[in-house]
């Protein structure tokens, strides 16, 4: 396969993926690249205008490891970008689906720490909103704000 060939495949697999911790982690992967990608593109010429995300043919999903092997591997800031909108908007399907299982006034479980994995201390809370993203009334004070993909169901408050 060429590296469009394995990128599209990697775009195919992150479109189906329903994992969000490996989705958010492809994301800031790709954040960190790009940065460094166009950083270096304007040191060369500043006038330059960047490309857009590159359009490539459909393919097969790739595999779990291929997908990031072939993400990894990108060199062309186009297919990078292909591949970060990919993986954006299916991180945004991820965490509204998600943001459903919960509505105002729902008990929850929040992890202290923002970040994927889920690692860390919980805090108990209630459900304020639900949306793409979630805002808890912490039980202890305080607001927490994050992914519904991180919040744990523990009933609904009395």
């Amino acid at each position: 396969m060429t590296s469009s060939q394995d990128a599209a495949a990697a775009i195919a697999f992150f479109e189906a993926c329903n994992d969000p911790a490996i989705l958010h982690q492809v994301i800031g992967e790709i954040a960190l690249r790009a940065r460094a990608m166009i950083a270096k593109e304007l040191r060369r010429d500043v006038d330059r205008e960047l490309p857009g995300p590159a359009e490539l043919e459909p393919a097969a999903p790739a595999s779990s490891q291929q997908a990031l092997a072939a993400m990894r591997a990108v060199v062309d800031l186009a297919v990078l970008q292909a591949i970060a909108v990919a993986v954006g908007r299916r991180i945004e399907e991820v965490e509204i689906a998600a943001a459903a299982e919960f509505s105002p006034g729902t008990r929850v479980s929040v992890p202290m720490r923002v970040g994927f994995p889920r690692s860390g201390d919980t805090a108990p809370g209630t459900v304020e909103s639900a949306r793409a993203s979630m805002r808890v009334v912490l039980e202890g004070g305080g607001v927490w704000e994050g992914p519904p993909s991180l919040v744990r169901s523990l009933g609904v408050a009395p």
